[in-house]
Formats: C-alpha cells, sequence, structure tokens
C-alpha cells in the first residue's frame, strides 16, 4: 500500500493510543491502533462497548482484567463490555480494532473510556 494513503485517514489519539479512524460500519467503529516500541498503556475499561482486537503486526502483552497475555502478529483477543485492558509493547505494533458500539460516540463525541 502506498503510504501516503495512511495520511488521507482521520488520525485521533485516545488514551496514549494513536488511532487511525477507517469508519463506523452496521453500529461498529473499525480503527488502526498504533503502539509505540516499548510503551506502557494503562488499564481501562469501556461500560457499553466490547471490542475484537486482531494483531497485524507487532509484539508485547495485553493486561486482562490484570493478567499478562503475550501478543504477536495474527493473534486475536475479544474484549467483553466492562473488562479492564491495557498494553506493554515491546515492538512497534498495529492492530485492527472493532468496538461495538462505537467507544466515540459518532453523533456527540463523547467517549466510553473509564
Amino acid at each position: 500500500m502506498n503510504k501516503s494513503l495512511l495520511h488521507k485517514i482521520a488520525v485521533d489519539i485516545v488514551g496514549e493510543v494513536k488511532l487511525y479512524r477507517l469508519g463506523v460500519f452496521d453500529n461498529s467503529s473499525f480503527d488502526l491502533a498504533e503502539l509505540k516500541e516499548s510503551g506502557n498503556y494503562p488499564a481501562h475499561h469501556h461500560h457499553k462497548s466490547e471490542a475484537k482486537f486482531y494483531f497485524i503486526s507487532g509484539e508485547g502483552f495485553i493486561i486482562l482484567n490484570g493478567k499478562k497475555h503475550r501478543y504477536k502478529k495474527g493473534d486475536t483477543f475479544t474484549i467483553p463490555k466492562g473488562m479492564k485492558h491495557g498494553f506493554q509493547s515491546k515492538t512497534e505494533t498495529l492492530f485492527l480494532s472493532i468496538q461495538t458500539p462505537p467507544i466515540k460516540d459518532p453523533k456527540t463525541g463523547k467517549e466510553d473510556l473509564f
């Protein structure tokens, strides 16, 4: 893919995670999430949204309710609403995040982030 295409996608920072906003389809938001090398991303949760993560590249740990699980390219995780989750990236990481319903309300901009 031509790298310049990524610069045309809306970018948002939620917490410390860089999100490329791909769009909202059928009450789900699709984002590419980028984590920095050697990053620590504190645990948080969502009251209304569940998420599915598909790791495209990178290695590190996802912390689910206080337990560390290694992630690598090709791994997937389902995060039910209310589950605390955070990240400790070892390398630069890119993953597809699908949230249902969207964590950021498309009408109000309010985030379901606690």
